[in-house]
């Protein structure tokens, strides 16, 4: 499961479990977000996407379904293309990638400095991602925030 942009494998939480009766499921956050090791580093969709592929290897695992949220779908869509022998079921949802157009997050992060600022977990970030994802954003934003 690979989650999107400023997600975390928290982000599959309420899927795991009821997934896991039946398959191995493996949820995990990309370097550089959430609980994961933070490089001095840039991370671009084709670095992520091997970092999955090297995930994959580091556990032996030659081939699986993947199911990609958001920004995770550009990773998965691209694992698909580079590697389709690794990839037996692409589930995506609310992928990024898709059409022609990238809507305005997209655009805003693409700007050099501007991209890699927003990779940076603070206050401010969390509550503009709130501020344009939630349908009822005061309600979150009423609540503790530990960053």
């Amino acid at each position: 499961m690979i989650h999107g942009a400023g997600g975390s494998a928290d982000y599959w939480y309420k899927n795991v479990f009821a997934l896991a009766q039946q398959h191995r499921v493996y949820a995990f956050d990309w370097i550089g977000s959430e609980r994961s090791d933070k490089p001095n580093a840039t991370y671009t969709y084709d670095d992520l996407t091997q970092f999955v592929a090297h995930f994959m290897d580091t556990i032996a695992l030659s081939n699986a379904n993947i199911v990609a949220a958001s920004g995770g779908g550009i990773i998965a869509m691209k694992l698909a293309s580079q590697s389709p022998d690794r990839v037996q079921k692409l589930v995506l949802v609310g992928s990024v990638g898709l059409g022609k157009g990238l809507g305005f997050g997209m655009r805003v992060s693409a700007i050099p400095g501007i991209g890699e600022a927003l990779n940076r977990p603070s206050r401010a970030i969390a509550k503009f991602l709130i501020r344009q994802c939630a349908y009822n954003p005061e309600q979150f934003l009423t609540m503790s925030l530990s960053i």
